[in-house]
């Protein structure tokens, strides 16, 4: 054996080890502005001034234990934006997933999300809930949106001495007033002579509302108003009885949409919330029906990953976490990356947990208990960031760069590293990964030497 080992019977050569995972290069619908090269692994986005989310070419399936990806931080996106560079998980939506989605997407009326003025008839229930109420007081739903489109129906029980509003609301807005006095919601105020009002944030900053008559309608027992949420266009709309109602007029401060049927625009990008209120003992109406329809494809998303309710991710920039939120939430324990740095992401679709981490590093849990049976990697860049899928590191070289000569162990022309180390843990056979720059530093030593040394290092 000896005797092999000096007439250079051992392997010596250079591999790249390819990650398990790639960027889909068969996704089309994003393909005008990210650019996908070097075998699938590297992906940028090209594009002018918008966010783009590029998948990776897996499923991850329920009950298919924990998976990890290795994420190359490559360039920075142009205009230093903290949201950049965005990974994480969104659900595989396809099949038997769309009905899931389209269930988990029912959101309820909770007593501890009303005021006093206004009363439920059940709680934690959504279709088949009745409000009314002695007094003012609104209520909001559990659950906001900010991707896809949304509906849901309410039927007159009793329409008489009150004014009810029915529309959104932000997360923030006050329960205890008639819906958006404190100029956090749009809706419909509808007045008990036979019209409706339009009630909207006013353009002050401050907390308060405009309001506007429009077109009459009377409203009456048995019949309904249904309320439209399309969140990826930012606009709600409110049909009463089949027909488009709460049209704003070209005179009022109302800003107008290409979709003329449409009470209210310009919501994009907010997280809203199905709302409620009534003023008085005369109302009564009931919840008699809600659909959603799913939101985009995570490929179509133009908005950082996570910010629908739908995602779960990691902001590069920030080394914060976000999902179904504007605004980044603390992730104790992580640090924003910089270029160069290598992003871990571990998935555990047992337990159903998903964690990052930094060069080697772990940040601890960010998300715990996520529904859905499938989901996928996936990234979303601004325009000039790009990362590179990695091959997951081995052992104590994990922080190494990815250049290394890759040698065989043969144990009997080891004696060296069990004279060094102390120790013998490897197997005949088996790969050790030496970077390259420390070979060159032994290149004056013979083969056997500089083998056996950078293999003791």
């Amino acid at each position: 054996h000896e005797m092999e080992v000096r007439k250079n019977k051992y392997e010596m050569k250079t591999v790249q080890p390819e990650p398990k995972v790639l960027w889909d290069s068969s996704n089309t619908s994003c393909s005008k502005d990210i650019v996908i090269s070097n075998k699938g692994k590297v992906a940028e986005n090209k594009g002018r001034d918008s966010w783009k989310t590029v998948p990776g070419n897996v499923v991850w399936e329920e009950g298919s234990g924990i998976h990890n990806l290795y994420i190359r931080i490559g360039k920075l996106p142009k205009s230093n934006s903290s949201y950049g560079i965005c990974a994480g998980i969104y659900p595989h939506i396809e099949g038997e997933a769309v009905l899931e989605l389209k269930k988990r997407n029912e959101f309820k009326m909770l007593r501890t999300m009303k005021g006093g003025g206004i009363q439920l008839s059940d709680d934690n229930k959504g279709v088949g809930v009745q409000f009314s109420g002695d007094g003012d007081g609104s209520a909001i739903a559990d659950r906001g949106y900010s991707s896809g489109t949304h509906s849901w129906t309410i039927r007159w029980e009793r329409h008489d001495n009150g004014d009810p509003r029915l529309g959104v609301a932000l997360g923030d807005v006050s329960l205890d007033d008639r819906l958006g006095e404190d100029g956090k919601a749009w809706c419909l105020d509808i007045d008990r002579e036979g019209g409706y009002y339009h009630v909207y944030p006013s353009d002050d900053g401050e907390d308060s509302i405009n309001t506007r008559r429009n077109d009459r309608f009377k409203a009456k027992v048995g019949g309904t108003v249904k309320m439209i949420l399309d969140c990826d266009r930012g606009t709600l709309t409110f049909e009463v009885d089949g027909k488009a109602v709460g049209k704003p007029n070209s005179n009022e401060d109302i800003e107008i949409s290409d979709d003329k049927n449409c009470s209210f625009s310009g919501l994009k990008g907010k997280v809203l919330y199905p709302a409620f209120s009534v003023n008085g003992s005369g109302e009564k109406f009931s919840l008699i029906h809600q659909e959603h329809d799913l939101p985009q494809s995570v490929e179509r998303l133009q908005e950082p990953l996570g910010k629908s309710n739908l995602g779960f991710a990691f902001i590069a920039g920030l080394g914060s976490k976000i999902h179904n939120s504007k605004k980044a939430k603390k992730y104790v324990g992580a640090k924003a990356l910089q270029s160069g740095d290598l992003l871990q992401m571990k998935v555990d679709m047992d337990e159903r947990t998903l964690e990052f981490g930094c060069n080697g590093t772990w940040f601890g849990e960010a998300f715990k208990g996520f529904e859905g049976s499938r989901y996928k990697p996936c990234v979303s860049l601004y325009t000039g960031a790009s990362v590179t899928m990695e091959a997951e590191p081995k052992g104590q070289l994990r922080d190494l760069p990815i250049d290394c000569i890759y040698l065989t162990y043969l144990g009997t022309a080891f004696g060296v590293v069990r004279q060094t180390t102390g120790e013998n843990k490897k197997q005949d056979g088996e790969k050790l990964a030496i970077p390259r720059s420390f070979l060159d530093t032994v290149s004056h030593c013979s083969p056997l030497q500089s083998f056996a040394t950078a293999a003791a290092v």
